[in-house]
């Protein structure tokens, strides 16, 4: 009840220049403020050195984060998101060292199987403990004529793989 009676201010943090970033900040503002007027936010756009040196100085309460994966394995997710003393998870200040041996276990694991019921478990982590607020997920739509085939949605491609498609 003291911070419904009291109030709050904190100010959200984004790239400059990051349009979606600047709208999630302020739609956060927004919400968080028609909860109750005594909720006092501020979103400021800072130059990406800057959002960094407060990042690692921890001086942000909220973050606004991207990734974009390196390869197709889900331990480079897990390990870079959820893992103790990876920048994430440190930007956040979030360690759980149960979760951090399933994750050290799941990397190593050679049994296919019993590696999915690792990564199983290792995703409900997040779910309990909600390191993150995921506000937004990328959705970028690919449209093409009627003559072009061979095209397959590809994430870690980033951009359209042109080599796979095919006219006629």
């Amino acid at each position: 009840t003291a911070l419904r009676d009291n109030g709050f201010l904190m100010t959200i943090y984004y790239d400059s220049g990051n349009t979606p970033w600047e709208g999630g900040a302020r739609r956060l503002a927004t919400t968080l403020r028609n909860l109750n007027p005594l909720f006092d936010l501020q979103s400021v756009a800072l130059d990406r050195s800057t959002l960094t040196e407060y990042m690692e100085r921890r001086i942000s309460s909220v973050l606004f984060l991207r990734w974009a994966p390196a390869y197709a394995d889900p331990d480079d997710y897990v390990a870079r998101i959820l893992r103790t003393g990876q920048s994430y998870p440190k930007w956040v200040n979030y360690s759980n060292i149960t979760l951090d041996a399933k994750i050290d276990q799941q990397s190593t694991e050679l049994d296919p199987a019993a590696r999915l019921r690792l990564l199983a478990e290792i995703q409900l982590a997040p779910y309990y403990d909600v390191p993150y607020l995921w506000l937004a997920q990328a959705n970028s739509p690919s449209v093409f004529r009627s003559w072009i085939g061979g095209f397959y949605s590809n994430p870690l491609c980033g951009v359209n793989y042109y080599h796979a498609l095919t006219k006629g």
